[in-house]
């Protein structure tokens, strides 16, 4: 087990805000207090206008909150119901699996990349979960095709534009796709012979 932490813009120093290595405890869909549980692999980090950090949990299968106050919840995964699907259902009701990059938009939608399966999933303010690219059989291509029919290889990191476009790092594809806002998906960087120079 690991920890957060964060280093203070007053002092410099590092302060765990999340995590106890010795703990037995994991977080739980009842708040609890942060410094209390332990996180097995906090993979990525994101942080939404009212405060609040979300943690990818990626062996506890989980993404948690914490809130200003000090406390952690999960807000997706831990379910036994299944994986996410295209229809929106709590997220805490699913099963994740490798939750890896998250991002939050400018409306307050959660992103997260679940690995191992090779999907795109977005939690909505509501705390409604549902797929939104990766899945399919295509290849992802320079031709845009719908987001949801295309196979991810291992999607990391996540990013999100002033547009509202999503940005897809495609680990093992070795290429950075683009979701537009009309569920289209497009390669815009790598999949090419050349070194970058």
């Amino acid at each position: 087990p690991g920890a957060v932490e964060e280093v203070s813009a007053a002092t410099g120093e590092i302060v765990v805000v999340a995590g106890n290595p010795n703990s037995n405890l994991t977080a739980t869909t009842t708040p609890q207090p942060a410094l209390n549980v332990a996180i097995w692999a906090a993979n990525s980090l994101a942080t939404d206008v009212a405060g609040n950090l979300y943690i990818s949990d990626f062996f506890n299968n989980v993404v948690d909150k914490v809130t200003p106050d000090g406390n952690i919840v999960v807000v997706a995964g831990s379910g036994g119901n299944g994986g996410v699907t295209t229809t929106p259902q709590p997220a805490t009701s699913v099963s994740l699996n490798g939750p890896t990059g998250m991002v939050v938009d400018a409306s307050g939608n959660l992103y997260i990349s679940d690995q191992n399966i090779g999907v795109i999933e977005e939690m909505n303010a509501a705390g409604q979960i549902f797929s939104v690219a990766g899945g399919g059989a295509a290849t992802p291509s320079t031709t845009p095709q719908p987001a949801l029919s295309v196979s991810f290889n291992a999607p990391g990191g996540l990013a999100v534009d002033g547009a509202g476009n999503l940005y897809i790092a495609d680990i093992l594809n070795g290429e950075v796709e683009q979701v537009n806002l009309a569920g289209q998906l497009v390669v815009v960087a790598g999949g090419g012979a050349t070194v970058p120079s």
